[in-house]
Order: structure tokens, then C-alpha cells, then sequence
């Protein structure tokens, strides 16, 4: 197999899912991931891994579902290697999507701890599982954090400092990777319409439209697919720095993120 491999984490649906539906239909093998190929990880979601890998076969494109937890330590190397056994030999992309918040002003100790797991282990944990084969053919890390450009604000802003210190915390990690392969993070400027942004909307009650007014997933995804391509390195960038979102119906009244509007 010639053509390039791409590796999401926390694909099964959202940003992670329309970021695979992108690669692959730009010709990248993909590989899924997530912590269930067939069930969601709460009642109240929709959406697998298993239905997505079928999804994107019907198009008559390529895409292999592994089951990860990232805050497995162990899984990531295990799995990583596995893809790329099945997938050519060859692992072109790691995008780091996969993540964890609780959307409370005071999340219980435990909750903290899941979120140190997946943002700041889990990101560490697949970084390094995936540097060697990156590093192979001259592949490059994506990470769904903020810049750390706006960290003094948002810390002192944001009601959820708990999650906004493990983000930056996989910010981090893709600056740490910049000095060995190509590695930046993208930050949407206005929310999108996620899972995660619908529990925003219905735990804060801060009267902000987090997930009804949210860009689509599929936008963001198609910022992702333009900063792979763009000759930047070590670098946290916002959606809107790469692309602007023309559709009217995608940009209307989108909730803002204080931090950077």
C-alpha cells in the first residue's frame, strides 16, 4: 500500500470523525480510534467507530477501527504499531483529538484525574508511540488544543481552569514534538457543534449557545486537512488563521470563545 496513513484519536464522532471523513476522502488510509468500536461511551451519544469505518468504505475508501484508550499506558504503542502493520507499514499523520472534560466550575478530584489521563497522559502516550514512524518518513502531529499564546487569559477567564490546564497541556506535547518533526495545534475561535460543546450548553447555564449555534464539525475538519498542508512548524493556530467560514449557515451567530473574540 503507496498511499499515506493517518491516525485519529477519538474518532467516533464530531471533530474526530469529520477529520477522518476528510483524509479519507483525500486519499489517506486512515486509522480510527476511540475507546469503544461499537459502543458509544455514554447512552446519551451517537455515533461508533464501526459505523464510521463502514461509512467511509462505502466510499470506496480505506479505514481500519482499532479501540484505544489513551490513558492506557501501553495501548497507544500496541495499537499505533498494529495500524501501521495493517495499513502499509508507513504512519504519515497523527492527529490528537481524543479528550476528556467535565464541564463544571468544580470538578470532583476524580474527574480531574480523567482529564489529567486522556489530555496530558494520553497525548504524551501516543506521542511517543508514533514519533518513530513519523520521524520514518518525515510525518507530521496535529493537536486539537489552544494556543498557548492566550493561556494568561483564558486562565484567568474561563470558569473551566481545571480542563483549560490539561489542553495545554497537549499544546505542550505538540510543541515538544516541533523540534523532532513537523507538529502544531488548531483551536477553533468559535465553538463547534460537538458532543462536548452540548454538554457546555446544558451544564454551564450561562446562556450561551455553545452547541445550537456551533460551527460544523466538517469545517474545522477542512482547517485541519489545510494545516497539514501549509509549511508550518511549532506553531498554535486558530481555525480562522487557515480558513474562513464562508457558509452563512455555519457562521451565524456562532457562540464565541472569550479567549480569542
Amino acid at each position: 500500500m503507496s498511499r499515506k496513513v493517518a491516525l485519529i484519536t477519538g474518532a467516533s464522532r464530531g471533530i474526530g470523525a469529520a477529520i477522518a471523513r476528510q483524509l479519507a476522502s483525500e486519499g489517506y488510509a486512515v486509522a480510527i480510534t476511540g475507546r469503544s468500536l461499537e459502543s458509544p461511551s455514554h447512552n446519551k451519544l451517537s455515533g461508533t467507530l464501526r459505523e464510521l469505518e463502514s461509512e467511509i468504505h462505502a466510499q470506496g475508501n480505506i479505514a481500519r477501527a482499532y479501540e484505544l484508550d489513551v490513558s492506557k499506558q501501553g495501548q497507544a504503542e500496541e495499537v499505533i504499531q498494529k495500524a501501521v502493520d495493517d495499513l502499509g507499514g508507513r504512519l504519515d499523520v497523527l492527529v490528537q483529538n481524543a479528550g476528556a472534560i467535565y464541564p463544571f466550575e468544580s470538578p470532583s478530584n476524580q474527574q480531574i484525574d480523567t482529564m489529567l489521563s486522556v489530555n496530558t497522559r494520553g497525548v504524551l502516550f501516543c506521542a511517543r508511540a508514533a514519533l518513530p514512524h513519523l520521524e520514518k518518513v518525515g510525518g507530521q502531529a496535529v493537536s486539537i488544543s489552544p494556543p498557548l499564546s492566550g493561556s494568561t487569559l483564558w486562565m484567568r477567564l474561563t470558569p473551566l481552569g481545571e480542563y483549560a490546564i490539561t489542553k495545554y497541556s497537549m499544546s505542550m506535547a505538540m510543541l515538544w514534538l516541533s523540534s523532532k518533526i513537523k507538529s502544531n495545534s488548531i483551536w477553533p475561535k468559535r465553538v463547534i457543534a460537538t458532543a462536548a460543546t452540548h454538554r457546555l450548553e446544558t451544564s454551564l447555564n450561562d446562556g450561551k449557545l455553545y452547541f445550537t449555534n456551533g460551527r460544523s464539525p466538517e469545517y474545522f475538519a477542512s482547517c485541519v486537512s489545510e494545516l497539514l498542508r501549509r509549511p508550518v512548524n511549532g506553531q498554535g493556530l486558530l481555525d480562522e488563521d487557515l480558513l474562513q467560514c464562508n457558509d452563512d449557515a455555519r457562521a451565524v451567530d456562532a457562540a464565541p470563545l472569550d479567549l480569542f473574540v
